[in-house]
């Protein structure tokens, strides 16, 4: 007949997995700021305009580089789609350009 042995519970163990799991979690949110603010300032600090749209082609935001560039306040253009501020001849090329990328 086999002996069961019973399993004791190791409080340092315990105390030191929950400090090995928080320790994780907040380098994973420090990585994760640093990585939105990176983000936001490429986004904001570019010198070339950026534009956000939407999966239908609606503009959501742009950098202040739309503004400065092409004279357009983020008023003028979020909730548009894209269609409605490129000329006309040029709608479909910029249509299949969306689509390949």
């Amino acid at each position: 007949m086999s002996k069961k042995t019973n399993v004791l519970f190791n409080p340092i163990a315990a105390v030191l997995s929950a400090l090995c799991v928080t320790t994780i979690a907040l380098t994973i949110r420090h990585l994760l700021k640093e990585n939105k603010q990176y983000d936001k300032c490429l986004f904001f600090q570019h010198p070339d305009m950026i534009f956000l749209l939407d999966i239908n082609g609606v503009f959501l935001s742009g950098n202040p580089a739309v503004e400065k560039n092409a004279g357009y306040k983020p008023s003028e253009y979020i909730g548009k789609h894209f269609t409605q501020l490129i000329v006309p001849d040029q709608i479909e090329k910029a249509k299949k350009y969306l689509n390949e990328h």
